[in-house]
């Protein structure tokens, strides 16, 4: 199991490094510190680990945000998205798995 995450700070940056530290304790966990958005990330991490099965958790939360960060929301949601399935799409071994929750405001 590949993990990749930006560590970033919408949430307590504590909470992530505490709950990564559990995953971490499982000699088939591999933790890679990145972007989505980031093509060769992506890339390498097909390259090198070939996941049968691709599940997307990563996103930037929050419908405020996505207001006043347009950019960070777009980068994470869609382009991030967008790269993994370049990677599905290009692997004939994985099959891509995304689950997101999207809400609306009025």
């Amino acid at each position: 199991m590949v993990g990749l995450d930006n560590m970033n700070n919408y949430y307590d940056v504590r909470l992530k490094e505490y709950r990564l530290g559990k995953l971490q304790k499982n000699n088939n966990f591999y933790f890679v510190k990145g972007n989505l958005a980031d093509k060769g990330v992506v890339n390498s991490i097909f390259e090198k680990y070939k996941p049968q099965i691709v599940v997307n958790l990563g996103a930037q939360a929050g419908v405020r945000y996505s207001i006043t960060n347009p950019d960070a929301y777009i980068e994470a949601n869609l382009v991030g998205f967008y790269n993994i399935l370049k990677d599905v799409e290009l692997s004939s071994r994985a099959f891509s798995i995304c689950i997101k929750l999207f809400s609306i405001w009025k």
